[in-house]
C-alpha cells in the first residue's frame, strides 16, 4: 500500500542539509523534504519559518529549542515539530537524534505533535498531554493529579493566586503534585510565587523540560521555591535576621555559649 506523502521542512540550523535529506529519504522515501534555504527563508526568524511550515502543511524539523515552547507553539495547533536536542551539537549528533526519532515514531505520531529527540530518547507532547514516551507508564504524581483530594487542595491556592502573589510553605510544596505545579504556573493572574516572578519560574520549567523532561522541570521549580528567601522563617529565626546582627550582638551570643559550656 502506497503511503501518503508527508511534507517536511528542515530549519536552517540543521547541519549538512543535503546529507540530512538523504538520511530522511532512505528511511521515509514517501517524505517530500525541503530546506528553508531553498524557500528563500535563509536568515529569517522563527515566526517566519513556522508560518512557512504551516502554509505548506509541513512537519518542521529543527534544532532550535525555541520551537519547544508549547506556549508559543502548542501541540495540536500546527502540523508537527520534531526538535533535535543531541548532547553534541554536530552533524553526527543531529543524525543520531534523527535516527532515534524515526526508529520510535510513526508518521502520525510526528504530525500535529511536538517530538523531542536526543541520541537515545524520544519524548512526545501531544495536545493536552505531557512529556512522556508512549510506552512509559504514568508516574504516581500524574495519576494523583486526577484525584479529588488534589483538586480540593489546589483550589484555595488558585483562588489566592488571583490576588497576584502566593506564598507556599514546604508542607504546601510537598502536597503539590506535578500537575498542580504546572497548573499554578499557568495561572495568568499570578505574578509571584514565594516572591519569585512567575515568568522566571515558567522559563526555568520549560528550559529544564527541554534539556531533561517535564518531571525534572517541575522538580527544579519546587527546589527554587523551597530555597526562596523567607522560607527559613518557618523553622525559627530567618537567615536574613541572622545577617543583620551587629558585631556586639554576635560577641555577646558567643560569650553566652562559652559560659554555658564552662558550667
Amino acid at each position: 500500500m502506497k503511503k501518503h506523502t508527508i511534507t517536511v521542512l528542515l530549519d536552517e540550523d540543521i547541519r549538512k542539509p543535503e546529507e540530512t535529506i538523504q538520511l530522511l529519504k532512505s528511511q521515509r522515501p514517501h517524505w517530500d523534504v525541503q530546506h528553508v534555504a531553498r524557500s528563500g527563508l535563509e536568515g529569517q526568524k522563527d515566526p517566519a519559518i513556522f508560518t512557512e511550515a504551516q502554509n505548506r502543511l509541513a512537519l518542521l524539523i529543527t534544532a532550535d529549542k525555541g520551537f519547544g515552547d508549547i506556549r508559543k507553539y502548542p501541540p495540536g495547533s500546527n502540523h508537527g515539530i520534531l526538535l533535535l536536542r543531541p548532547s553534541q551539537d554536530s552533524v553526527l549528533g543531529q543524525h543520531a537524534a534523527l535516527n532515534t526519532a524515526l526508529a520510535h515514531s510513526a508518521d502520525h505520531q510526528l504530525q500535529n505533535n511536538l517530538t523531542i529527540a536526543d541520541e537515545t530518547t524520544v519524548r512526545r507532547v501531544a495536545q493536552q498531554t505531557h512529556f512522556r514516551s508512549e510506552d512509559q507508564p504514568q508516574s504516581e504524581n500524574e495519576i494523583g493529579s486526577k484525584s479529588e483530594g488534589s483538586k480540593t487542595f489546589l483550589q484555595p491556592l488558585l483562588h489566592q493566586a488571583k490576588e497576584g502573589h502566593l506564598h507556599l510553605s514546604k508542607d504546601d510544596l510537598n502536597n503539590l503534585n506535578d500537575q498542580d505545579v504546572r497548573t499554578l504556573l499557568d495561572a495568568q493572574e499570578l505574578k509571584t510565587l514565594n516572591d519569585i516572578k512567575r515568568g522566571a519560574l515558567t522559563k526555568t520549567f520549560h528550559e529544564d523540560s527541554l534539556l531533561s523532561d517535564e518531571i525534572s522541570g517541575v522538580r527544579t521549580v519546587k527546589e527554587q521555591l523551597e530555597r526562596a528567601p523567607g522560607q527559613e522563617q518557618r523553622f525559627g529565626q530567618s537567615v536574613d535576621s541572622l545577617k543583620t546582627q551587629t558585631p556586639q550582638q554576635e560577641r555577646e551570643k558567643n560569650q553566652t555559649k562559652d559560659s554555658t559550656h564552662e558550667h
